[in-house]
């Protein structure tokens, strides 16, 4: 069973961002908008999210297993070895759950559940579609900081904020948030 633990008492809060910069008569204007973010965390539950987005198998472990691995700034790398580590990953859990089921074989079995890189290659570009993970630059991301993060309310909004600007092409602008 899949639940998701939603705490309806939640503050909402906004953060200011940029979100385009005009030129105007060769002088750089930037343009600010509002997005909406919940002040508390909401805790998931046994893959809740991948389940609301419909992400494949793979997607869905990757961003599970990115959001552990990610540094205090949110970023991951999508490399080789990120790649390797993932595959790794999936293997050692595989190889646990059969060795406990007291499979024949477990490594076999566990190899076996392992993706290919190319399968691996596809759920990044999956999660960055459906917007878990942010390009920042050439096999650099950010996990998106509305679903994860690890620090407080504070650096969380200028993180969002952040990654909005980045989305948007712009950054380095002076930040606003509003909350109650």
């Amino acid at each position: 069973m899949y639940l998701c633990g939603i705490n309806t008492n939640t503050l909402m809060g906004k953060v200011k961002h940029v979100h385009r910069i005009d030129d105007v008569g060769g002088e750089k204007i930037p343009r600010r908008s509002y997005h909406s973010v919940n002040d508390s965390f909401v805790k998931t539950y046994q893959d809740a999210l991948a389940i609301v987005l419909c992400l494949p198998d793979c997607a869905s472990s990757l961003i599970q297993y990115l959001a552990s691995k990610m540094s205090d700034d949110n970023v991951v790398h999508h490399n080789k070895f990120t790649r390797e580590s993932f595959n790794k990953y999936i293997y050692s859990i595989w190889l646990d759950h059969f060795k406990q089921e007291g499979e024949e074989n477990p490594h076999e079995l566990a190899k076996e559940k392992t993706y290919k890189d190319n399968t691996i290659k596809k759920s990044f570009s999956t999660l960055a579609e459906k917007n878990l993970i942010v390009p920042k630059t050439r096999g650099v991301y950010i996990v998106n900081p509305e679903y994860f993060f690890k620090k407080g309310e504070e650096a969380r909004y200028k993180k969002i904020k952040m990654t909005l600007e980045i989305q948007k092409g712009v950054s380095g602008l002076m930040l606003e948030i509003q909350g109650e």
